[in-house]
């Protein structure tokens, strides 16, 4: 049987949260073999920042603030079809991240500790960079490749 592919693309929301002393808050994914920062789908008739305050409470048990957009994301594979638009943003959060899921394995990691297991990967070459700025990057991935980048 072949594999069927979405005919719409997946939407994402992700946190990044720092701890003060340079360290991301980041998760592994087995299904990719990479670290991703935590987050989730956004489901149907609910907004992005809702969706990270409901994702980090059920994989984190923390309790998040969206702060500032940083990062809009656009990963497309030719090799099985794919299409996720990933919205990553600074959050705030209060309590203690816990992994609260067997899925779920979260780790407080420095940026270069990670990017060479971070998906996506151009994502992790502009993290290594430094800060975002006062605007936020759009960057669109295709086959693993940066095919455009602009500040919005």
């Amino acid at each position: 049987m072949p594999w069927k592919h979405r005919k719409t693309p997946v939407v994402r929301a992700r946190c990044i949260i720092a701890d003060g002393s340079g360290r991301l808050l980041v998760q592994w994914d087995h299904k990719r073999g990479a670290y991703t920062f935590p987050g989730g789908r956004v489901e149907y008739y609910e907004s992005i920042p809702l969706c990270l305050v409901r994702e980090m409470m059920e994989e984190a048990g923390i309790d998040v603030e969206p702060d500032r957009l940083l990062y809009i994301v656009e990963v497309m594979e030719s090799n099985p079809p794919f299409h996720e638009i990933l919205f990553y943003f600074n959050c705030k959060y209060r309590g203690t991240p816990k992994s609260k899921s067997r899925y779920i394995h979260l780790e407080w990691r420095r940026p270069e500790e990670v990017k060479d297991k971070f998906w996506p990967a151009p994502l992790a070459e502009l993290i290594n960079r430094g800060p975002a700025g006062e605007s936020p990057y759009y960057l669109v991935v295709s086959d693993g490749k940066i095919a455009f980048i602009k500040r919005i």
